[in-house]
């Protein structure tokens, strides 16, 4: 089961990565490049400050509520921008994924994970 553990939380990464690149390439085929990048970055910082394991500022509401608004936007806005099939894949495997997390052998790697000391 560890090994499925390690795969769900590789996939997490991947999801979380294509969200991101889905909101910058989305948002500049939309509007201009320029913007695309600004809005990288605004997603890319609250995700940090919000989101990530290691981020200080999140908790039991901001954090979920922070990881909605970033997949559900990409997802959107992907879809707006013509990336159907990439918007619809990065809607589901982001469900799929943490629907994953929640499986007690998964969620307790991820624990043992983030709490391992960094060097």
């Amino acid at each position: 089961m560890r090994t499925v553990g390690w795969v769900v939380l590789v996939a997490l990464f991947c999801v979380e990565a294509a969200a991101v690149g889905l909101w910058a390439v989305g948002v500049g085929s939309l509007t201009s490049t320029w913007i695309g990048w600004a809005v990288l970055l605004v997603v890319v910082l609250a995700w940090a400050a919000l989101a990530s394991p290691q981020a200080e500022r999140g908790g039991p509401v901001v954090t979920p509520v922070t990881k909605v608004v970033v997949f559900a936007g990409a997802t959107v806005v992907g879809w707006l921008a013509g990336y159907h099939a990439f918007a619809l894949a990065v809607g589901l495997g982001a469900a799929v994924v943490h629907a994953l997390l929640l499986v007690p052998d998964v969620a307790e790697l991820r624990r043992s994970v983030v709490s391992a000391p960094r060097r």
